[in-house]
């Protein structure tokens, strides 16, 4: 049975594709190198959205090589402010909420052909984020 592959934020500046063993140990198939903090990652279709934190960050990777888990960079845009920590797609796949932890603030943006347009930021209060649009 082939073995699955998955991809890990490191919070560093690498996206490691690995998979477990027949033992059940952890294997390291490929490294990607990515922004620095790459610590939330969404896959949809053949593209990896991911934030890093501490380069105020998000990378649109396309995921070139299932097997190997092997990303191309496509499009790195401002988080529009400090530190994101998650992000989620409309179900549509229109538009993109971002997040961050700096003044308990998220970004909304239109997702457009793999280039993102920034056209609205707001501030809330912690308790009072949605982010998912499930």
């Amino acid at each position: 049975m082939a073995s699955r592959i998955f991809l890990v934020g490191t919070g560093v500046e690498s996206i490691y594709a690995c998979c477990l063993t027949a033992d059940g140990q952890l294997e390291l198939i490929h490294e990607n190198k990515c922004g620095q903090g790459s610590t939330w990652l969404f896959r949809r279709q053949d593209l990896l959205y991911v934030v890093n934190e501490h380069s105020n960050q998000i990378e649109t990777f396309t995921i070139e090589d299932q097997q190997q888990g092997k990303l191309t960079l496509k499009n790195t845009i401002s988080s529009i402010g400090y530190t994101p920590c998650s992000f989620d797609i409309d179900p549509s796949g229109k538009w993109l909420g971002v997040a961050k932890y700096t003044l308990s603030s998220c970004s909304a943006c239109q997702l457009n052909n793999l280039f993102l347009f920034w056209f609205l930021v707001m501030v809330m209060r912690a308790h009072r984020m949605s982010f998912s649009f499930h």
